[in-house]
């Protein structure tokens, strides 16, 4: 898949962080996670974070896809 979101530089990450979807550019070595998701802190809550958000990004079905069944699992018990 191409992106047209920039590639944001977030290593590191937390230890309990799970990647879900890594880019890659020219310029930015290693590769970076783009959507991930944790358990924060005593309640655990969920979390997802991604840097895709361009509109030509989520007019992409593997990118509607990746968020909504990031949704799904955010709201699940």
């Amino acid at each position: 898949m191409k992106g047209h979101t920039s590639l944001y530089r977030v290593l590191p990450t937390a230890e309990d962080v799970q990647p879900l979807l890594l880019g890659t550019a020219r310029d930015i070595q290693p590769s970076q996670p783009i959507a991930w998701t944790r358990r924060f802190g005593p309640a655990k809550a969920k979390m997802l974070y991604t840097s895709l958000g361009d509109p030509l990004d989520v007019k992409q079905p593997a990118v509607r896809r990746l968020l909504l069944n990031a949704f799904e699992w955010a709201l699940s018990p």
